[in-house]
């Protein structure tokens, strides 16, 4: 509001200085509070700057542990694997209840190869016994002579 415009309304000197007076301090209050609406836009403005920031971290660090993940169930497949193989079941049941019994452990922290012995005590006869042997096929060692072409087949002993 300007001085000149309440002068042509033909208000008094007095009453012209009271109301500019009134008129800044509304003025004043209206800055300060201008000022602290400017200060907290920029504080957001920086906190939004960071949020985002972090959200780009946050989105590289889950891309990251899914490959974790990922890695971490082969590791795990292919340890359950080897244990199995190295454990020498006397069936393809009883392997597939190991496999599903070590995969629960190792999901739960627990350590596989105490599966395989929790196993030995409570159901031995799952397991081939130690020092038997177990026939193993392959190729011919030499030309098959009979008339139908039957191939003769090797036998191996394997020992566990």
């Amino acid at each position: 509001m300007k001085r000149e415009f309440l002068e042509n309304l033909g208000l008094e000197r007095d009453s012209i200085d009271s109301i500019m007076s009134e008129n800044g301090k509304s003025i004043q209050a209206l800055k300060e509070k201008c000022s602290t609406l400017e200060a907290e836009n920029s504080e957001l403005t920086s906190r939004l700057s960071e949020a985002e920031k972090l959200k780009e971290e946050l989105s590289s660090l889950s891309a990251e542990l899914e490959v974790c993940k990922n890695n971490f169930l082969k590791l795990k497949d292919n340890a359950i694997q080897n244990a199995v193989k190295n454990a020498g079941f006397s069936s393809l049941s009883a392997e597939k209840t190991a496999i599903l019994l070590m995969n629960e452990a190792v999901l739960n922290g627990e350590n596989l190869f105490e599966v395989i012995d929790s196993l030995k005590e409570s159901d031995p006869d799952a397991f081939i016994p130690c020092g038997s042997a177990m026939p193993i096929f392959s190729s011919p060692a030499t030309e098959c002579n009979t008339s139908f072409g039957e191939a003769k087949i090797s036998y191996i002993n394997r020992r566990f």
